[in-house]
């Protein structure tokens, strides 16, 4: 699949999952959200990830609705009482504020599991190719950033399995203490020799470009009229002005950038070809973020908004929006059905 559907749906994920806070439409989101991320697991490297999602998704549920519980002390379905004078601690805890803190918890499972899935689906080339050619300088750093986690994944399985050969079995956050160091210094120098191959291939290369003091003015005016539009925003209310600088502050950074980054050679060994498949991810994504983002006749956009105060009451749910949330699983189905024809061509 190719890298810019990818990025739809992860665009169109994270908002649909930051607009609402209906927790049956977040449940759904993360049944979908669960079914991409186990297909995509079966291709993808796990070790690219520190944590696994779904049981990340349960820690995160459980403990914000818990520390909700504990801190938040409103609502009208009580069940019990914390006596005393503590601190946050003390007073009513009540069903809404549970519900409430799950509700958060579920937001935040959502993204980070969609960020997950766009991890496993897109190998560390694709990522680095999206920063524009003018700042390929730092995508020696971006590469160590991104490569540092997995790479520290890798070398504890490794490490796991040299002591498990040894017979030696971590019990304790005592005995992994004197391997913390050699583990974190490890994932680094791989990381560091990633950078240092994609160097010696040439990529971000320090050739001089000269740069017109043209396009530096650009730069300049452009930031100025940026930071001119927001204060304007800010302080006055005139919109057109504060439109108008925006655009053109906005027009004026992005054209240096451009030319700096055409100055700038690049040479790919394999493009990415587009297929009948990103067609589908991108219309079905967009498919489900139409009832979120805009006022469609006949399907109601207050069962978006859902707060459990001061009384719990069950959640309204839009069938048409629920069905159309289902097209946040084009990227699984498309990964099912190319399954099947593969193993039918082997067969």
């Amino acid at each position: 699949m190719h890298t810019y559907s990818w990025l739809v749906w992860t665009a169109a994920a994270l908002i649909c999952i930051s607009v609402t806070r209906n927790p049956l439409y977040l449940i759904l989101f993360l049944f979908v959200l669960q079914i991409v991320y186990l297909m995509i697991a079966e291709q993808g490297d796990e070790a690219q990830l520190f944590v696994n999602p779904i049981k990340f998704t349960l820690f995160v549920v459980f403990t914000t609705a818990i520390f909700n519980v504990f801190t938040n002390h409103f609502g009208d379905t009580v069940l019990f009482t914390i006596p005393g004078k503590i601190p946050l601690l003390s007073g009513v805890v009540t069903l809404e504020a549970f519900v409430y803190g799950m509700t958060n918890g579920l937001i935040l499972s959502g993204m980070l599991t969609t960020f997950s899935i766009l991890n496993l689906a897109l190998p560390m080339r694709a990522l680095v190719h999206l920063i524009p050619r003018a700042f390929y300088p730092i995508a020696i750093i971006t590469s160590i950033a991104i490569t540092f986690a997995p790479e520290t994944r890798r070398q504890l399985n490794q490490v796991r399995e040299a002591q498990a050969v040894r017979g030696f079995r971590a019990r304790s956050v005592k005995d992994w203490m004197p391997l913390a160091m050699p583990l974190l210094i490890g994932g680094l120098e791989r990381s560091i020799q990633v950078a240092e191959t994609m160097t010696a291939r040439g990529f971000a290369s320090a050739n001089d470009v000269h740069i017109p003091n043209i396009y530096r003015l650009s730069i300049l005016g452009g930031l100025l009229m940026l930071i001119g539009g927001w204060i304007v925003s800010v302080t006055s209310s005139f919109q057109y002005l504060t439109f108008g600088l925006l655009t053109l502050g906005s027009v004026g950074v992005m054209i240096a950038f451009w030319w700096i980054g055409k100055q700038t050679p690049r040479s790919s060994y394999k493009k990415e070809r587009w297929h009948i498949s990103d067609f589908f991810i991108i219309l079905f994504s967009l498919l489900a973020l139409l009832p979120f983002v805009w006022d469609i006749p006949g399907i109601s956009r207050e069962t978006l908004y859902y707060v459990p105060y001061p009384r719990l009451s069950v959640p309204p749910f839009e069938p048409i929006t629920g069905t159309l949330t289902l097209g946040l699983l084009a990227p699984a189905i498309i990964f099912l059905i190319t399954k099947t024809y593969a193993k039918e061509r082997s067969t």
